[in-house]
């Protein structure tokens, strides 16, 4: 049903698309995340040997997903220009906990700092996911296991750390510029965003940290295959993405 809903309001966007200007295009590309996911998703759980792939296919769309709310944002602003005029505005730049008692002096330079904060994310992330599949092929990533004689915890880690990173620049980028976007009600699609992308991260990770300590119980979909706790990971945010739209 919700990529019934999600096919819908794609295809609406794509109607104003055609007629007007407008930032649809953009919008269609990050509502297309649904069914992708749904159908990796599916995938995944039907073929767990080709799992992998699967999240290669995912992280690739994910961080391009990044890149074109980066760039929505930016249109509501009235490009490059419209967020330097923004920045230079505010009597100070924001940052958000731990570090919210710093106010710093707005300059331009900011603005190149926000974009590389957020875009960063888009470039390692499919580097990560395509290291993993090489890994996997040659029988040293073992996906889901903490094992540190293995490629899975320090792809893990290296993730883990450029999604923090993204995900404070996003928060602290938005609460600087929350008034210049509120006429374009972007918080209902920052929410999305965060919840989608990080948060469906995280949940994995927690689930193969709990099997890692004895807390789930591992399973195996045979002898060759080592899933850990993907099966139930991968139906969760299968499930997840479906209800989410």
């Amino acid at each position: 049903m919700n990529n019934v809903i999600s096919i819908y309001y794609i295809n609406a966007q794509s109607h104003i698309a055609r007629n007007i200007w407008s930032s649809s295009t953009t919008i269609i590309r990050i509502l297309a995340i649904v069914p992708i996911y749904a159908m990796t998703s599916w995938l995944s759980l039907i073929f767990f040997e080709a799992a992998i792939y699967m999240e290669f296919v995912q992280a690739c769309y994910e961080a391009y997903v990044i890149y074109c709310f980066l760039i929505l944002l930016t249109k509501y602003l009235g490009g490059h220009r419209g967020v330097e005029e923004a920045i230079m505005l505010k009597e100070t730049v924001r940052l958000v906990f731990p570090l919210g008692f710093c106010r710093l002096t707005p300059n331009k330079a900011w603005v190149w700092y926000f974009k590389v904060g957020i875009i960063q994310y888009s470039w390692i992330t499919p580097l990560c996911a395509g290291i993993a599949v090489v890994l996997n092929l040659t029988g040293l990533y073992s996906n889901g296991q903490w094992s540190f004689n293995r490629g899975y915890p320090y792809i893990t880690i290296i993730i883990n750390i450029i999604q923090i990173l993204a995900l404070y620049t996003l928060v602290t980028f938005y609460i600087n510029v929350k008034d210049e976007l509120r006429p374009f009600k972007p918080l209902p699609k920052f929410i999305a965003i965060k919840l989608i992308v990080f948060f469906i991260f995280w949940q994995s990770v927690l689930m193969s940290g709990l099997a890692a300590v004895g807390v789930l119980r591992n399973t195996q979909y045979d002898s060759i295959t080592d899933t850990g706790c993907n099966g139930s990971t991968t139906a969760y945010m299968c499930n997840l993405k479906l209800e989410f739209n």
